[in-house]
């Protein structure tokens, strides 16, 4: 049996256009994202403890969580027992984050588990620099980390590489480069229909 994987339809105009409205959130210095529901298999847990680590070693940086979910209060108390209130900021819901999010200088994910990362598609049409936990949906879209960084899924290895991009703007800005080269890739309109007609049709209708 052919078996064929189309992924999610990725509507990048309206990520641009929506990501072009006013916010009064504005970043103030170096700023890491991420865009979670608040529940085990995000372990946010584990990018608290990494901004732990790094506001140790001296780092200036701040680290926005746009969701909710029911570890909302549990991080909440992690975030003031680590001193990190002056660090990490937890801004809730959003029916449009995309304003926010493209703000990044870094987008993190530290999924243990995903199906179709939308977010990291998100991050990659917004041209953010990504880092993330190497697991196989995220190994895919980020192609083995040639369109990202890939992380253990430990603190230590979580905060080296944030520190390395936290660091280096030129390398943020390779890899906001690459993101914007995967979601031309992976997103662009006509790759995506083409996609489906190739599965659906037993001709290929779309040049």
């Amino acid at each position: 049996i052919r078996k064929s994987v189309i992924n999610n339809i990725v509507d990048v105009s309206e990520i641009i256009a929506k990501s072009k409205e006013y916010t009064e959130i504005i970043k103030r210095k170096v700023m890491i994202c991420t865009l979670a529901r608040l529940s085990p298999p995000k372990a946010l847990d584990k990018l608290i403890l990494a901004a732990k680590i790094l506001k140790d070693q001296g780092y200036d940086f701040e680290v926005w969580i746009l969701g909710i979910g029911p570890l909302y209060e549990e991080f909440k108390v992690l975030i003031a027992k680590n001193d990190l209130n002056d660090v990490i900021k937890l801004l809730g819901f959003f029916a449009n984050p995309y304003p926010i999010l493209k703000q990044a200088d870094i987008f993190v994910c530290t999924s243990i588990v995903e199906g179709f990362p939308i977010a990291i598609s998100e991050a990659l049409v917004l041209g953010l620099p990504v880092v993330a936990t190497n697991i196989p949906a995220v190994s895919e879209i980020l192609e083995n980390g040639i369109y990202g960084v890939l992380t253990e899924s430990t603190v230590e290895d979580i905060a080296q590489k944030l520190a390395l991009l936290i660091t280096d703007v030129n390398v943020r800005r390779t890899y906001s480069t690459k993101s914007l080269v995967r979601s031309e890739q992976l997103f662009q309109l006509q790759n995506q229909l083409r996609n489906y007609y190739n599965v659906f049709c037993d001709n290929n209708i779309v040049s």
